[in-house]
């Protein structure tokens, strides 16, 4: 048997999820909000538009196995990125590091 000292965590970064829908995935692994309530709200406050029930099964085995898998939202939203492209790196490092997106 492994102790809690030498078990590994496992740190899977969501390429479709942003930076501000990282507390969605902690619910989700929380077994707070169901997979359909996920996608709901993931649609509510993302631009994205990906089929996030397609990750079901890898959304599921992350929440049952959610002392070992952590997952990340793993971008920052689009519309900082769009305003990075626009105003430049001053203006938006500023509100991404006051967000605890970045160091």
């Amino acid at each position: 048997m492994i102790s809690n000292e030498e078990t590994k965590l496992v740190h899977v970064v969501m390429e479709h999820f942003s930076f501000d829908m990282q507390d969605l995935l902690v619910k989700y692994q929380a077994k707070e909000i169901s997979l359909e309530q996920l996608r709901d709200a993931y649609n509510e406050i993302g631009t994205e538009g990906h089929d996030v029930i397609a990750y079901g099964p890898l959304l599921d085995f992350a929440r049952e196995n959610a002392d070992r898998v952590k997952l990340h939202g793993g971008f920052i939203p689009r519309t900082y990125a769009k305003k990075l492209v626009k105003e430049g790196e001053e203006s938006v490092l500023k509100e991404v590091i006051d967000k605890d997106w970045l160091p």
